[in-house]
């Protein structure tokens, strides 16, 4: 017998895979970018190493890389706006 969450899993959320574009929180705002590398910390959480097209809020200088946490990873669709 599965329990609710097992039947209803795959409308809790989505997938991420590398390539993906993401908006990550940060402690000093929200970027937006690529992901690029995936990998467990030493308390076995997943972090995505994400590199940044647009940063938003207080982020003046973009790092070249951020690594950031599951729990702050969003998946986000950009399409172009047809006129």
């Amino acid at each position: 017998m599965s329990t609710l969450f097992e039947s209803y899993y795959d409308s809790l959320g989505h997938e991420i895979h590398l390539g993906e574009t993401v908006m990550g929180c940060t402690t000093g705002g929200r970027i937006y970018g690529h992901i690029v590398d995936m990998e467990l910390d030493s308390k076995g959480n997943e972090k995505y190493t994400i590199v940044p097209d647009i940063g938003y809020a207080n982020i003046t200088n973009l790092k070249k890389k951020y690594k950031i946490g599951w729990k702050n990873v969003y998946l986000i669709k950009v399409t172009k706006k047809s006129n």
